[in-house]
């Protein structure tokens, strides 16, 4: 089990597949109530460690922060 850096809420249960591809190795994945919780887990130490050790590592790096309001709500294809 991965446990968060710094989360007040309950865990996310998240079992969506990508449809338009699988090549990740490894997701994070994290849910917050605000911009500020979002941008206090960001700015936390170990965050911060964990950019420096995983970068050198990594061969792609794909990001996507999203409002859940404002969100996709049906599929793309």
């Amino acid at each position: 089990m991965i446990c968060p850096i710094v989360c007040s809420s309950p865990p996310a249960t998240n079992l969506k597949t990508d449809q338009l591809g699988g090549e990740a190795d490894l997701i994070v994945y994290g849910e917050f109530e605000s911009e500020a919780q979002l941008a206090a887990y960001k700015a936390h130490p170990n965050y911060q460690r964990s950019i420096e050790i995983v970068r050198p590592l990594r061969e792609m790096r794909i990001a996507a922060d999203y409002r859940v309001e404002e969100a996709v709500r049906g599929s793309l294809v």
